[in-house]
């Protein structure tokens, strides 16, 4: 529900002539995955409750099948500069968002400390 919602609205907010809501939703589920696994890792949480979070309430709140048929109906609609700015855009932004909650994550543990 989470994932619908901000991403309806995301893509409400900016247009429907490119998936913005798909890629806001899988950036910040990145980015919130980086941050998560450090402390989690640091705290007293048991393996099941890290798998939780990471794959059950992030992996259930990101969305790769969505952006894979995204990217595809913008090839199949010849508009291949548009799927490469997606795909290279989801994956280099993923994975920045992740090293930055990373980076926060381990930052906060340092601070706490």
């Amino acid at each position: 529900m989470a994932r619908y919602g901000v991403g309806g609205w995301v893509q409400g907010f900016t247009g429907a002539t490119f998936p913005w809501g798909t890629l806001a939703v899988n950036v910040a589920g990145c980015f919130a995955l980086g941050l998560a696994m450090p402390l989690l890792q640091a705290s007293v949480a048991t393996p099941e409750a890290r798998a939780f979070v990471a794959v059950g309430l992030l992996g259930g709140f990101t969305t790769f099948s969505t952006f894979s048929f995204e990217s595809m109906a913008l090839v199949h609609d010849g508009q291949w500069a548009r799927a490469a700015a997606y795909t290279f855009g989801s994956v280099g932004l993923g994975l920045t968002a992740v090293l930055a909650g990373f980076w926060l994550g381990t930052m906060l543990l340092q601070w706490r400390a």
